[in-house]
This record gives structure tokens, C-alpha cells and sequence, in this order.
């Protein structure tokens, strides 16, 4: 069956709302022979919500909730002693592996003039040519 890259025609929807009936009746059924609950919603394998933003509802107990707040807390906490203390800020940069920034690049003067003379040569023969 290809695929394709246009919006379903009117019979393709009315089809596929048809075939979504059938497959519901025959999960009542099924549900009704097994003696599961007949009114339970299919699970949707899609990561999006009823409203259709795209993400999904998580829920966390209030547990991780509170050890994840814990564990900000105590970051931030940390990251605020490290540069209260002067000399404490850089030893802790180097203890995690940062890496000192670096030097910016200066160019020498001949090499500056040197770029200069070049970048007005090029705009001399642009002139020349209109």
C-alpha cells in the first residue's frame, strides 16, 4: 500500500471512521467475553494529549518531586558558596575540568596591513570594472 503525502479524501475519512466503529464494537465484545470493563478507552501509543500539544501528561509523586528539589537546592547552594569565596570559585572550575578560556587571537601589524592593502586592491578593481 503506498503512501502519500495528501490529505485523506472524504471516503478515505468516512472509511476510516467506519473501520474505527467496527474495531470499537469488537473491543466491547471482547472486553464483554472476558470480563473486562466494556467502556475502557484504547490507549493511545502516541506521546500526545487529549488537547493535541504534542506532549503527554507525566506524573511524579511527590517524592521525586521533593528530591529533585533537594538536589537544586543543594546545587544552587554549592554554586553560590563556590563564588562567595574568591580563591574557592577557581578551584572548584579546575577540580570539575574546565578548561581555562582562551586567548584571543591578535594579529600582527604586518599582517594587518598586509590585509589592508589586499582588501584595497580588490575594491580598486571592482571600481574599474563599474
Amino acid at each position: 500500500m503506498a503512501t502519500t503525502l495528501t490529505a485523506p479524501s472524504l471516503d478515505q475519512l468516512q472509511r476510516a471512521v467506519v473501520i474505527s466503529r467496527e474495531i470499537e464494537k469488537l473491543q466491547n465484545e471482547l472486553n464483554a467475553i472476558l470480563g473486562g470493563s466494556s467502556h475502557k478507552p484504547a490507549k493511545s501509543t502516541s506521546n500526545t494529549s487529549a488537547t493535541g500539544s504534542g506532549r503527554g501528561r507525566h506524573t511524579m509523586s511527590a517524592a521525586a518531586r521533593a528530591r529533585i528539589g533537594a538536589a537544586a537546592r543543594a546545587r544552587w547552594a554549592r554554586i553560590k558558596r563556590e563564588q562567595a569565596g574568591n580563591d574557592a570559585a577557581p578551584a572548584a572550575a579546575k577540580s570539575k575540568g574546565a578548561a581555562k578560556p582562551k586567548k584571543k587571537r591578535t594579529m600582527s601589524p604586518e599582517t594587518r596591513a598586509k590585509l589592508a592593502e589586499a582588501a584595497k586592491q580588490r575594491w580598486a578593481e571592482k571600481k574599474k570594472q563599474g
